[in-house]
C-alpha cells in the first residue's frame, strides 16, 4: 500500500497537471505542475480558489460549465481547450470526471490536462488575406472566409471572453457580438459556441488567428 506523501510525489512529478474542486467549483486540491501554470508560488496556495482568481479568470464561465456538466453526469474525455498559462495561450486536452464523496453524492470534480501546445500534427489551416484583411478557411470550410471583425471576435472567444467582454474591448453591443459569433458557428460549422474551440484546436486555425492578432 502506497502512503499519500508517495501518491503525491508521484502526482507532482509527472507531466500531466492535476486537479480537483468542489461542488463550487473552488479548487481543493491541484499538483505542483498545476499550480506552475496558474502562476502560483505552491499548491497549497490553490485551495478555496476559483478559476475567477487565476491567471485565466477570463475564462471562468467556460470552465464553471464544464464542472457542472460534469457533476449532472456528462463528463468531460479528452476535450481540446485553450487555456492561459503564465507564458501564454495553451492548448491542452482535458478530461474532467465527478467526484464523489464517502456515501456516493457528488462532492465536485476531478480533472487532469496534457499540454498539446506544438505537438500537434495538423496543418495550420487558414490564410490571412492582408489586401483584404480576412482569414479565407479553405476547403474544409466550403471556402468560406472570415472578416476581421469575425476573427478578431474568434481571438476573444478563444481567450475564454464572455460576449460581453468581447463587446467591451470591441465597442460593439452584445447583439452585435452574438451575431458575430453566430457567424462563425455556421462558417466553422459548429453547433455550440464551446465547439469553436474544439475546431479551432483540431484544425490548426487557432495558429492562423494567433498569429493575425498577437504580431500586431
Amino acid at each position: 500500500m502506497y502512503s499519500i506523501e508517495t501518491v503525491e510525489t508521484v502526482m507532482d512529478t509527472i507531466d500531466v497537471f492535476v486537479f480537483c474542486k468542489d461542488k463550487k467549483s473552488r479548487y481543493t486540491f491541484c499538483n505542483e505542475r498545476f499550480a506552475e501554470a496558474a502562476g502560483l508560488d505552491s499548491k497549497e496556495q490553490i485551495v478555496g480558489k476559483s478559476d475567477s482568481d487565476l491567471i485565466w479568470a477570463n475564462q471562468y464561465d467556460f470552465f464553471r460549465e464544464g464542472d457542472l456538466k460534469v457533476m449532472t453526469g456528462q463528463p468531460l474525455i479528452q476535450v481540446p481547450e485553450l487555456q492561459i498559462q503564465v507564458d501564454g495561450v495553451k492548448e491542452i486536452t482535458t478530461s474532467k470526471s465527478v467526484l464523489l464523496t464517502s456515501d456516493n453524492s457528488v462532492g465536485g470534480v476531478i480533472g487532469s490536462f496534457i499540454e498539446n501546445t506544438g505537438k500537434t500534427f495538423v496543418k495550420k489551416e487558414g490564410l490571412f488575406d492582408p489586401i483584404k484583411n480576412r482569414i479565407r478557411l479553405g476547403e474544409g470550410f466550403s471556402e468560406e472566409y472570415l472578416t476581421y471583425q469575425e476573427a478578431l471576435v474568434y481571438f476573444h472567444l478563444l481567450h475564454g471572453m464572455p460576449n460581453s467582454q468581447i463587446a467591451e474591448a470591441m465597442f460593439l453591443s452584445n447583439s452585435g457580438i452574438g451575431y458575430h459569433v453566430e457567424n462563425l458557428k455556421r462558417k466553422l460549422q459548429c453547433k455550440r459556441r464551446g465547439d469553436l474551440i474544439a475546431v479551432g484546436i483540431s484544425t490548426g486555425l487557432t495558429h492562423t488567428v494567433f498569429d493575425v492578432f498577437l504580431n500586431k
